[in-house]
Formats: structure tokens, C-alpha cells, sequence
């Protein structure tokens, strides 16, 4: 336990008494009042001279005083230095609930867009079906197209071929009514001739020639009237 410096004067006896009149006390005592009689408490300034008219105080009072200004100073220095980085925190907290708020909208709009997008996809595949059955119909129809076409060809190539026989045919008919005349004018001829002559003999052969050759022209008439008529 510290104790006031004090003067030899003020210090007490070894049995604990104070010495009449010196105002010194030991730790531990309350000081006494100071009366009339008595002189006012003195105590030793730093250099060991003493100092009258003031009284001791507790030093628990100063350290209890010290403990709590520094108590004091540390908290408020723990605010001051904790301050900026809770300042910190509260605004990467709200960045960051910032960011989950603005990544929550960008979720939701492009879970919509893909939603359209399946919706799209969806109609282009129901279009595609639709333009494949389409074109597998056409190709069906295109085909029976294709059928009907050489079926109009093959007619149109008969046509022509029975127009054809029947055009020879006519021609044929015209011919064979000429060399019918002239076979008759031939057979007049002939029978001017005299009987035996080189003449008549000339005149049977070319009738025989030409009596063959509007055979062969009959009978290449009727096979070209038969194509037209068939046809």
C-alpha cells in the first residue's frame, strides 16, 4: 500500500499514535477534522517540503477515475476504428442483396424467353410437320401428274400416229383412184393393140405391173385405214 509522503514531524509512532500536533496521518485511518486549536493537515509537495491546507485523497479514487476515462477512450477509439468497416459490410450486404435482386430478374427474363422460345420452336415444328405431310402431298399428287402427263403422251403420241394412218391412208385412197383410171386408159389402149403384136404383149405386161403395184397399194390402204379407225 503506497503512503503520502509526510515530514518526520507527522510520522507516527511505532504504536500507531499520532504525534500531538503534527497533522499527520497513518493509511488506513480516516483523517480527523480539523478544529480550532489544531493547525490545518499538511502533506510533502514533490520535493519533500510540506505543503499546508490540503487534505489527502483516496488514490483508489484515482485509479477508479483513470480505469474509467481509459475504459472510455478505448471504446470510443473501437467505435471510431470498427465503424468504417461495419459501414463496409452494411454496403456489400446491400451490393450483394443488390445483385441477387437484379440476378433474380435476369432468371425470370430468360426463363421467359425460353419459354417463348419452346413455344417457338413448338410452332415451327407443328409448321414443319404440316409442310412435310404438305410436301409428301404434292409429291403424290406430283407423281400422278407425271402418270397422266405420259398417259396424255403416249395418247397424243398415238393420235399422231393414228392422224398419221389416216392421213397416209387418204393419200393412199386418192392413189389408188388415179392408178384405177389410168388403168383403164392402160386396158383402152390395150385393146387397140393388134392381137399377137409386140405392142399388145408391152401393154399386158405394164397392165399386170401396174395391177400388182395398186394391190400392194390396196392392201397398205386398208392396214392404214384400220389405225385410223382403231384409233
Amino acid at each position: 500500500m503506497t503512503e503520502f509522503p509526510t515530514t518526520t514531524a507527522d510520522r507516527a509512532e511505532p504504536n500507531g499514535s499520532r504525534a500531538a500536533g503534527s497533522g499527520g496521518v497513518l493509511l488506513g485511518e480516516p483523517p480527523a477534522a480539523p478544529s480550532a486549536a489544531s493547525p490545518a493537515p499538511s502533506r510533502s509537495g514533490p520535493s519533500g517540503t510540506v505543503v499546508s491546507g490540503a487534505t489527502p485523497a483516496s488514490p483508489w479514487r484515482k485509479v477508479a477515475l483513470f480505469s474509467v476515462i481509459a475504459l472510455l477512450v478505448g471504446v470510443g477509439i473501437g467505435f471510431v476504428v470498427g465503424l468504417p468497416g461495419k459501414n463496409s459490410i452494411a454496403d456489400q450486404r446491400d451490393t450483394a442483396r443488390a445483385s441477387v435482386t437484379q440476378l433474380t430478374k435476369d432468371l425470370a427474363t430468360a426463363n421467359s424467353s425460353l419459354s417463348a422460345s419452346q413455344a417457338d420452336l413448338v410452332t415451327a415444328n407443328a409448321k414443319s410437320a404440316q409442310l412435310t405431310k404438305d410436301l409428301s402431298s404434292s409429291a403424290a399428287d406430283l407423281t400422278a401428274a407425271n402418270g397422266e402427263l405420259a398417259s396424255t403422251k403416249t395418247n397424243l403420241d398415238h393420235a399422231v400416229t393414228v392422224k398419221d394412218a389416216c392421213l397416209a391412208a387418204s393419200t393412199a385412197g386418192v392413189d389408188l383412184v388415179a392408178q384405177w383410171e389410168n388403168l383403164w386408159l392402160d386396158f383402152d389402149n390395150y385393146l387397140g393393140t393388134n392381137y399377137g403384136s409386140a405392142a399388145e404383149a408391152q401393154m399386158i405386161s405394164h397392165l399386170d405391173e401396174q395391177v400388182q403395184k395398186m394391190d400392194a397399194q390396196h392392201v397398205e390402204m386398208d392396214r392404214l385405214a384400220g389405225i385410223c379407225v382403231a384409233g
